[in-house]
């Protein structure tokens, strides 16, 4: 049992460390370790869903058995038929309706208690149902021969996954980066995201063109922060120097703004060589004027500009979905028509022309 001054400098430095992490590799291969021991756990995964609704396991101990338990007892586990009926974003298995029938039955005999699972813990860390595609799991097991998990556990996790849920968010957006870089460089070399980089002590080092936008940083000549965005990125900092982190600050800050939507903005620690500082990243609700000329050119309506600026900024049919609430053959309709307007191909095509790039249209994507 870690004693309360060790415990605090582990949660301290999961805290660090998960605001560092650009991906989910990066996250297990050096803050999973510290989750486990933090929890006390005798078997664990990491995992994310891929578009088929299938387990992908990243790390922990059950990732290399993983395989065999979704071939052999899945579809039968009573464990994950409760799981996608309640939905829960945090589950134990002792809340199975029939605790005595699992322990009696297959999964748990021939397959989970020999992998010191007995009691455990399943969060989900990303989407709004279980095994959404991409959505991030975590599980935490302990085998008969240990204490069942208790309230302790929970109150320890409740306190990192606001910097857990931010580690999967930004994996999400990491992974589309890579999935659609080589179709758009150009548009990242001309139209970079929404990004800030502050210093420790708030002050501005540096924002991209669009970030400077959203948040009216020029004007008079002066580049003044938003005033909440400097205070949670001191909080942030702070944690950073304390020894222990007593208290977790959010990772997530909801911007108002006047006669607009607000903004929404993830905040991590990334570093130079040797200096840490902090990055403010900035999900733009509006289009820019540049697509809003392209869309008066080509005689988009609303929608159609809407769905446009999401795909111009590499969002898939699914994300487009998720942020306007609307299904996906509603999405693909709309940017079915969007093509046809503009007289493109695809949807990287269309993406280009609304960054003003003018792609080759007789070129297969």
């Amino acid at each position: 049992m870690l004693t309360s001054t060790s415990q605090e400098k582990i949660l301290h430095q999961i805290f660090v460390d998960s605001c560092e992490s650009e991906t989910l590799d990066d996250f297990g291969a050096q803050v999973f370790p510290m989750l486990e021991k933090l929890i006390g756990t005798s078997a664990s995964l990491l995992y994310r869903c891929n578009e088929n609704r299938a387990a992908l396991p990243v790390a922990g101990s059950l990732a290399e058995s993983a395989r065999e338990y979704y071939e052999r007892y899945y579809p039968e586990d009573p464990t994950q038929i409760e799981l996608r009926r309640c939905n829960l974003p945090v589950f134990r298995s002792r809340q199975l309706p029939d605790w005595r029938a699992y322990l009696k039955s297959p999964i748990y005999l021939d397959f989970q208690r020999p992998r010191q699972v007995h009691d455990f813990l399943h969060f989900r860390l990303l989407k709004d149902r279980h095994e959404d595609p991409g959505m991030v799991g975590i599980l935490f097991a302990r085998s008969s021969r240990q204490a069942d998990f208790g309230p302790r556990e929970v109150k320890l996790m409740a306190t990192l996954l606001p910097a857990l849920g931010a580690v999967a968010r930004r994996s999400e957006r990491a992974a589309e980066r890579r999935r659609l870089q080589s179709c758009f460089d150009a548009i990242l070399a001309r139209d970079g995201r929404p990004e800030v980089a502050l210093d420790l002590s708030g002050s501005l080092l540096w924002a991209s063109p669009r970030a400077e936008e959203l948040l009216e940083l020029a004007r008079g000549g002066m580049k003044a922060l938003p005033e909440s965005l400097v205070q949670a990125s001191r909080r942030l900092a702070a944690a950073l120097r304390r020894g222990a982190a007593k208290e977790i600050p959010p990772t997530e800050l909801m911007l108002a703004r006047k006669g607009a939507g607000p903004l929404r903005i993830d905040l991590r620690l990334a570093r130079t060589e040797a200096n840490p500082f902090v990055l403010a990243e900035i999900e733009s609700p509006e289009v820019s004027p540049r697509l809003e000329e392209v869309a008066r050119r080509f005689e988009l309506t609303v929608a159609e500009k809407g769905i446009l600026g999401l795909v111009s900024l590499g969002l898939s049919d699914r994300e487009i979905g998720r942020r306007l609430f609307i299904s996906r053959p509603t999405v693909r309709s709309h940017l079915g028509k969007i093509l046809d307007k503009m007289g493109v191909h695809s949807r990287v095509q269309a993406a280009l022309l609304a960054h003003g790039v003018k792609p080759e249209l007789d070129s297969a994507d």
